[in-house]
């Protein structure tokens, strides 16, 4: 990010929050690609980061322009983006929670 802040942030940053329902279209017309599909044709993000109830995806669009799409884990969350951020999540299995 621009960290003199010398741009306004909208001008260096895109920050797109998934909803819980949200159809497939809604989020590839937000994100301005599909990334809701098995073989999504998209660039991969940069970083991805699991936050427990939300995961943070990173993308890195140009030189001076990156975008987050904050995606929730919850049920209702499109299946296919859930399931890859719960694939790349380093959580333990559910028996080993204490």
């Amino acid at each position: 990010m621009d960290t003199d802040r010398r741009r306004p942030l909208k001008d260096i940053l895109q920050i797109v929050v998934v909803q819980p329902g949200d159809p497939a279209e809604v989020i590839h017309d937000a994100v301005g690609y599909p990334i809701c599909w098995d073989q999504a044709e998209q660039p991969g993000w940069e970083w991805f980061n699991d936050h427990g109830s939300w995961f943070e995806l990173a993308y890195v669009l140009t030189d001076d322009f990156g975008m987050l799409v904050f995606v929730p884990d919850h049920p209702e969350t499109n299946d296919t983006l859930r399931f890859n951020c719960l694939g790349v999540a380093d959580r333990p299995p559910a028996a080993d929670k204490t």
